[in-house]
Order: C-alpha cells, then structure tokens, then sequence
C-alpha cells in the first residue's frame, strides 16, 4: 500500500492523519516499516506498506490519544507483543484467552486488549461517531449461551457515565469463552448496538 493509500482507509474509518504523522508511527514502532524503492533516475521512490498497516495505524491513533491514552512506548511494546503471538500462531482466540487469565490484573493489562480490539474493530469497519470510546471490560466468563438475553441487555455504567452528557460513541468489551463482543452506544441515536467482533463455534 502506498502511503496515501493507507490515508485514504483511515479517513474511511474517520482518522485523519498526516503523511508526516505516519511516517513518526512508523519511526516508533507504531506500524509496520515499508519496503522503499526506486523508480529509476528522475523517476522518484517508491513506499510500500503492508496490508496490515491501517488496521495498525487506527490502533495506535486511538491508543494515543484516547481517554485513557497511553505513551508512545507503551503502544509499541503491546503492538509487539500481540504481534509476536500471531507469528507464533496463537490465533485470537487464544489472544483473548490469555489475556482474560491475567485477572485480577486485566487493567494493569488493557493496553494489549484494547490495541487488538481496536484492530478487530477496523476489520469489522465498526464505526464509532466522533472517534474516541471509551472501553471496559466487564467480568464475563461463563459460557455464552444465549445471544438473544445478551443483545437485549443493558449495560451496567459506572457513575461517572451519563449518557445524557455524552456526546461521542460509547463501547464497551465484552469478553465470554468464545467470544467478544462490543456494547456500542449511539449518542446520536440514544441506544445500544451490540456487535460480535470475534466468535467461536
């Protein structure tokens, strides 16, 4: 992918970054590096990013500048850790299974999950009105048994949450044993839509 064309898929998702912030994600580890190259003489250069690199960017872009938003180094160490999982072929499943056995600690943890779910969240083309949400991760570890139950349930909001005051998307992650899902309230709507952004059958 060049590197307007890795633009063009963020500002699809409602990311609007510079050629200049991309190439610093790049210098901190924060996407992957492209393969550069030359035309010929008088011809230019030639960037090419891997297919991966939007989804990459997004989490980063969110990571860094949500609500709570993490350092630049903090980023890169999760986003290299999730990264070494996959290569090693832990599939994401697996991911979720084992950061769900870091409890009690899953805070102190969240970093991981949320740079994979909001990857998951740019495959799925899950959009979120004015960008930032806010993401929990309710303790959730029985069995899925009834979707139906599930999707008709309101969430449970700490205090500090008005929803009448809110004025962007809201989601919340859900981790079950054979799933994930994201309670996403619509502030312009004023209701919940539930999303399953990974499933096992």
């Amino acid at each position: 992918m060049t590197p307007d064309e890795v633009l063009m898929e963020l500002r699809s998702m409602d990311v609007n970054i510079t050629r200049r912030t991309l190439l610093r994600y790049e210098k901190a580890n924060l996407i992957p590096e492209p393969i550069r190259g030359g035309q010929g003489r008088g011809k230019g250069r030639t960037t090419d990013y891997p297919d991966s690199t939007a989804s990459e960017a997004f989490a980063a872009y969110y990571l860094l500048n949500g609500n709570p938003s993490y350092r630049v180094e903090t980023v890169a160490s999760a986003r290299k850790t999730i990264l070494s999982w996959l290569e090693n072929g832990v599939d994401s499943q697996d991911i979720t299974d084992i950061l769900r056995d870091k409890r009690p600690y899953i805070y102190g943890e969240s970093v991981y999950m949320t740079w994979f779910i909001y990857k998951m969240i740019f495959f799925k083309k899950i959009r979120f009105d004015r960008g930032i949400f806010w993401v929990d991760y309710p303790s959730v570890g029985h069995l899925l048994n009834s979707d139906k139950d599930f999707e008709n349930e309101f969430p449970v909001l700490s205090p500090d949450k008005n929803l009448n005051l809110i004025e962007n998307d809201l989601g919340i992650v859900y981790l079950f044993e054979n799933a994930i899902a994201i309670k996403h309230w619509t502030w312009k709507e004023k209701k919940w839509v539930t999303h399953w952004v990974e499933r096992q059958t």
